[in-house]
C-alpha cells in the first residue's frame, strides 16, 4: 500500500515519514503536537476528537483513563492534563505510538502499542475513543464488547461517532453491553455516547 491508499489502522505504515506540527487549545491549556503521514488527522485536530475532549472535560474527573486508538495522542494527553490524572494511550499503528510518546513527554500519560485492548492491563475509571471507522465495525464494536472488563465499577466509556458513519448501530450494540448508555452531545452529525458500568 502506498501513502495515498494506506489507512491509519495499520501496524507498520509504509508511507514516507513526513512530520508536521499542529496546535490544539482548550481553555488555559495549549498543546503543540507532532504528527506525520500515516496517522489519522495529521494536519489538525479533527472535529470529532475536539468535540469528545470538550464534552468529556465537563464530566466528573477520573483518577485514571484509557484512550484506545489514540493516534498521535491528542485526546488522552489533553484529558490527562485537564483532569490531572494518569492515562494510558494505545494504538496499533507504530508510527502513531512513537508520535504519541513524544507528545506525552512531561505528562502523566503512558503510551503502548496494542491492537485494541490486547496489551492493556488493569482497570480504569474512564475509557475514551474516537474509533477507527475505516477499519470497520468488527474492529471497534469488538473494543466496545470487551471494554467493561477494563472499567472499574461505575467507570465510564465515551466515544464519538458520526450518525452517517454508524452511530445508531453503535448505540444499539453498546446498549447490549452496558446497563446505562446515552447520547450526551450532538453537533454537526457527531454523537458523543456515554456508557456507564
Amino acid at each position: 500500500m502506498n501513502g495515498e491508499t494506506e489507512h491509519y489502522f495499520t501496524q507498520h505504515p509504509t508511507s514516507e515519514l513526513n512530520t508536521y506540527f499542529v496546535s490544539y487549545n482548550f481553555g488555559k491549556y495549549s498543546f503543540r503536537l507532532k504528527t506525520a503521514d500515516g496517522v489519522f488527522s495529521k494536519r489538525g485536530v479533527d472535529f470529532g476528537s475536539d468535540l469528545l475532549i470538550r464534552t468529556v472535560a465537563s464530566e466528573s474527573p477520573p483518577e485514571s483513563l484509557l484512550d484506545i486508538g489514540c493516534g498521535y495522542g491528542v485526546i488522552g494527553i489533553s484529558l490527562s492534563k485537564i483532569f490531572e490524572c494518569k492515562a494510558v494511550l494505545c494504538d496499533i499503528n507504530e508510527r502513531a505510538v512513537q508520535l504519541a510518546k513524544e507528545n506525552a513527554a512531561g505528562t502523566k500519560a503512558e503510551v503502548l502499542q496494542s491492537n485494541g485492548l490486547e496489551n492493556i492491563e488493569g482497570k480504569f475509571d474512564m475509557i475514551v475513543t474516537n474509533p477507527p471507522i475505516r477499519a470497520g465495525k468488527g474492529v471497534y464494536h469488538g473494543w466496545f464488547s470487551v471494554s467493561p472488563e477494563y472499567l472499574n465499577d461505575g467507570g465510564r466509556l465515551y466515544t464519538v461517532i458520526q450518525k452517517k458513519q454508524g452511530a445508531p448501530s453503535a448505540i444499539t450494540h453498546l446498549k447490549g453491553i452496558f446497563s446505562e448508555c446515552e447520547v450526551i452531545k450532538r453537533d454537526k452529525g457527531y454523537y458523543i455516547i456515554k456508557c456507564t458500568k
